[in-house]
Protein backbone atom coordinates (compact mmCIF):
# COMPACT_ATOMS: atom_id res chain seq x y z
CA UNK A 1 0.00 0.00 0.00
CA UNK A 2 1.82 3.40 -0.59
CA UNK A 3 2.22 5.76 1.59
CA UNK A 4 -0.22 8.85 1.94
CA UNK A 5 0.97 12.23 1.14
CA UNK A 6 1.06 13.38 4.59
CA UNK A 7 3.59 10.18 5.62
CA UNK A 8 5.59 11.06 2.41
CA UNK A 9 5.74 15.06 2.92
CA UNK A 10 7.21 13.98 6.47
CA UNK A 11 10.08 11.27 5.17
CA UNK A 12 10.79 14.18 3.01
CA UNK A 13 11.09 17.06 5.10
CA UNK A 14 13.00 14.66 7.66
CA UNK A 15 15.36 13.98 4.73
CA UNK A 16 15.99 17.45 4.05
CA UNK A 17 16.30 18.57 7.04
CA UNK A 18 18.90 15.96 8.01
CA UNK A 19 20.51 17.56 4.69
CA UNK A 20 20.08 21.12 6.17
CA UNK A 21 22.04 20.44 9.37
CA UNK A 22 25.18 19.06 7.67
CA UNK A 23 25.17 21.89 5.07
CA UNK A 24 25.18 24.67 7.62
CA UNK A 25 23.53 23.67 11.37
CA UNK A 26 20.20 22.33 13.66
CA UNK A 27 18.98 26.08 13.37
CA UNK A 28 19.29 26.40 9.78
CA UNK A 29 17.14 23.07 9.44
CA UNK A 30 14.56 24.14 11.71
CA UNK A 31 14.28 27.13 9.48
CA UNK A 32 13.24 25.08 6.61
CA UNK A 33 10.75 22.68 8.66
CA UNK A 34 9.31 25.91 10.60
CA UNK A 35 8.05 26.95 7.08
CA UNK A 36 6.89 23.72 5.42
CA UNK A 37 5.25 22.74 8.48
CA UNK A 38 3.30 26.65 8.82
CA UNK A 39 2.03 25.70 4.98
CA UNK A 40 1.01 22.23 5.84
CA UNK A 41 -1.39 23.82 8.62
CA UNK A 42 -2.25 26.11 6.17
CA UNK A 43 -2.79 23.61 3.70
CA UNK A 44 -4.52 20.83 6.10
CA UNK A 45 -8.20 19.97 5.37
CA UNK A 46 -8.00 22.00 1.75
CA UNK A 47 -6.49 19.57 -0.14
CA UNK A 48 -5.47 16.15 1.15
CA UNK A 49 -2.52 15.22 -1.45
CA UNK A 50 -0.84 18.20 0.10
CA UNK A 51 1.03 19.95 -3.32
CA UNK A 52 1.23 23.00 -2.03
CA UNK A 53 3.22 21.86 0.86
CA UNK A 54 5.27 19.70 -1.62
CA UNK A 55 6.70 22.11 -3.47
CA UNK A 56 7.67 24.28 -0.57
CA UNK A 57 9.44 21.04 0.85
CA UNK A 58 10.92 20.77 -2.50
CA UNK A 59 11.48 24.55 -3.51
CA UNK A 60 12.48 25.84 0.04
CA UNK A 61 15.60 23.07 0.16
CA UNK A 62 16.65 23.94 -3.15
CA UNK A 63 16.96 27.29 -2.16
CA UNK A 64 18.68 26.73 1.14
CA UNK A 65 20.80 24.56 -0.09
CA UNK A 66 22.64 26.63 -2.68
CA UNK A 67 25.78 25.21 -3.65
CA UNK A 68 28.10 27.89 -2.80
CA UNK A 69 31.86 27.45 -1.64
CA UNK A 70 31.81 26.14 1.68
CA UNK A 71 29.52 23.46 0.24
CA UNK A 72 31.27 22.89 -2.63
CA UNK A 73 34.33 22.04 -0.26
CA UNK A 74 32.11 20.31 2.17
CA UNK A 75 31.16 18.09 -0.48
CA UNK A 76 34.34 17.19 -2.35
CA UNK A 77 36.12 16.89 1.13
CA UNK A 78 33.65 14.05 2.22
CA UNK A 79 33.74 10.70 2.76
CA UNK A 80 31.36 9.81 0.29
CA UNK A 81 33.36 11.51 -2.22
CA UNK A 82 36.47 10.02 -1.58
CA UNK A 83 34.83 6.24 -1.80
CA UNK A 84 32.78 7.39 -5.11
CA UNK A 85 36.72 7.70 -6.38
CA UNK A 86 37.67 4.49 -5.50
CA UNK A 87 34.61 2.95 -6.89
CA UNK A 88 35.43 4.50 -10.20
CA UNK A 89 38.87 4.70 -10.38
CA UNK A 90 41.51 2.60 -10.04
CA UNK A 91 45.22 2.98 -10.04
CA UNK A 92 47.14 5.84 -10.17
CA UNK A 93 44.90 8.47 -11.49
CA UNK A 94 45.13 12.51 -10.90
CA UNK A 95 42.04 14.92 -9.87
CA UNK A 96 42.00 18.08 -11.45
CA UNK A 97 39.41 20.71 -10.23
CA UNK A 98 37.98 23.59 -11.95
CA UNK A 99 37.49 26.81 -9.24
CA UNK A 100 36.12 30.28 -9.96
CA UNK A 101 35.98 31.63 -6.38
CA UNK A 102 38.48 33.45 -4.34
CA UNK A 103 41.91 33.31 -5.21
CA UNK A 104 41.45 31.15 -8.04
CA UNK A 105 38.95 33.73 -10.00
CA UNK A 106 40.65 34.90 -13.10
CA UNK A 107 38.40 37.99 -14.56
CA UNK A 108 38.42 38.01 -18.76
CA UNK A 109 38.80 40.42 -21.04
CA UNK A 110 34.93 40.80 -21.61
CA UNK A 111 34.30 40.84 -17.34
CA UNK A 112 33.27 37.48 -17.18
CA UNK A 113 34.76 35.30 -14.38
CA UNK A 114 37.23 32.25 -15.66
CA UNK A 115 37.73 29.33 -13.71
CA UNK A 116 41.27 27.94 -12.69
CA UNK A 117 42.21 24.42 -12.95
CA UNK A 118 44.31 23.00 -9.94
CA UNK A 119 45.49 19.60 -8.81
CA UNK A 120 44.71 17.23 -5.92
CA UNK A 121 46.27 18.95 -3.30
CA UNK A 122 43.22 21.20 -2.53
CA UNK A 123 41.32 18.51 -0.88
CA UNK A 124 42.73 18.89 2.70
CA UNK A 125 42.05 22.63 2.13
CA UNK A 126 38.29 22.17 1.17
CA UNK A 127 38.35 20.68 4.05
CA UNK A 128 39.50 23.14 6.03
CA UNK A 129 37.17 25.53 4.36
CA UNK A 130 34.38 23.11 5.15
CA UNK A 131 35.10 23.24 8.67
CA UNK A 132 34.30 27.10 8.25
CA UNK A 133 30.87 27.12 7.29
CA UNK A 134 29.36 28.26 10.75
CA UNK A 135 30.97 32.11 9.29
CA UNK A 136 28.38 31.22 6.30
CA UNK A 137 26.18 34.82 6.39
CA UNK A 138 28.27 36.54 9.23
CA UNK A 139 30.32 39.49 8.42
CA UNK A 140 33.41 37.38 8.83
CA UNK A 141 32.41 35.54 5.92
CA UNK A 142 34.91 36.24 3.07
CA UNK A 143 32.03 35.10 0.21
CA UNK A 144 29.71 37.32 1.25
CA UNK A 145 29.48 40.11 -1.48
CA UNK A 146 30.20 37.77 -4.01
CA UNK A 147 27.91 37.87 -7.27
CA UNK A 148 26.52 34.17 -6.93
CA UNK A 149 25.97 34.94 -3.18
CA UNK A 150 23.89 38.63 -4.05
CA UNK A 151 21.58 36.02 -6.45
CA UNK A 152 20.85 33.65 -4.38
CA UNK A 153 20.36 35.16 -1.35
CA UNK A 154 17.55 37.58 -3.14
CA UNK A 155 16.14 34.37 -4.30
CA UNK A 156 15.97 33.07 -0.91
CA UNK A 157 14.33 35.98 0.69
CA UNK A 158 11.64 36.77 -2.77
CA UNK A 159 10.72 33.08 -1.82
CA UNK A 160 10.32 33.45 1.90
CA UNK A 161 8.38 36.68 1.15
CA UNK A 162 5.96 34.92 -1.78
CA UNK A 163 4.97 32.02 1.02
CA UNK A 164 4.30 34.62 3.67
CA UNK A 165 1.61 36.24 1.28
CA UNK A 166 0.05 33.09 0.41
CA UNK A 167 -0.22 31.92 3.78
CA UNK A 168 -1.87 35.59 4.49
CA UNK A 169 -4.13 36.47 1.72
CA UNK A 170 -4.76 33.21 -0.35
CA UNK A 171 -8.15 31.61 -1.15
CA UNK A 172 -8.85 27.95 -1.83
CA UNK A 173 -9.75 29.43 -5.47
CA UNK A 174 -6.42 30.60 -5.48
CA UNK A 175 -5.01 26.72 -4.67
CA UNK A 176 -3.56 25.99 -8.22
CA UNK A 177 -1.92 29.59 -8.59
CA UNK A 178 0.01 29.08 -5.23
CA UNK A 179 1.09 25.89 -6.03
CA UNK A 180 2.58 27.58 -9.21
CA UNK A 181 4.12 30.77 -7.32
CA UNK A 182 6.03 28.34 -4.92
CA UNK A 183 7.51 26.20 -7.75
CA UNK A 184 9.25 28.96 -9.61
CA UNK A 185 12.72 28.28 -8.01
CA UNK A 186 12.52 25.10 -10.15
CA UNK A 187 13.14 27.13 -13.32
CA UNK A 188 16.84 28.74 -11.59
CA UNK A 189 19.53 26.67 -12.87
CA UNK A 190 22.86 26.45 -13.37
CA UNK A 191 25.60 29.45 -11.89
CA UNK A 192 27.10 33.21 -12.70
CA UNK A 193 26.07 34.68 -16.25
CA UNK A 194 23.04 31.50 -16.88
CA UNK A 195 21.74 31.70 -13.29
CA UNK A 196 21.28 35.02 -14.03
CA UNK A 197 19.45 34.86 -17.17
CA UNK A 198 17.43 32.04 -15.52
CA UNK A 199 16.81 34.30 -12.37
CA UNK A 200 15.48 37.01 -14.38
CA UNK A 201 13.01 34.85 -15.82
CA UNK A 202 11.70 33.22 -13.29
CA UNK A 203 11.48 37.08 -11.45
CA UNK A 204 9.64 37.94 -14.71
CA UNK A 205 7.10 35.02 -14.63
CA UNK A 206 6.84 35.63 -10.21
CA UNK A 207 5.39 39.48 -11.56
CA UNK A 208 3.01 37.79 -14.03
CA UNK A 209 1.66 34.98 -11.48
CA UNK A 210 1.01 38.04 -8.55
CA UNK A 211 -0.35 40.55 -11.57
CA UNK A 212 -2.68 37.67 -12.02
CA UNK A 213 -3.65 37.19 -9.01
CA UNK A 214 -4.02 40.72 -7.86
CA UNK A 215 -6.57 40.75 -10.89
CA UNK A 216 -8.21 37.62 -10.02
CA UNK A 217 -9.21 38.78 -6.49
CA UNK A 218 -10.56 42.00 -8.53
CA UNK A 219 -12.56 39.92 -10.54
CA UNK A 220 -14.11 38.01 -7.30
CA UNK A 221 -14.84 41.64 -5.70
CA UNK A 222 -16.90 43.04 -8.57
CA UNK A 223 -19.08 39.70 -8.86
Amino acid sequence: MPASPALRLERLVEERGAELTRYQNAAYARRYRDLVEEVRCFEEGKDASLPLSRAVAEQYYKLLAFKDEYEVARLYSSEEFRRELERTFEGDYRLRFSLGAGPFARRGADGSVRKAEVGGWIRPVFGLLAGLRGLRGTWLDPFRKTEERRMALQALAVYEEDIGRILSGMSAGDAALAVEIASLPDGIRGYGPVRATHLARVMARRAALWARASADRETVRAA
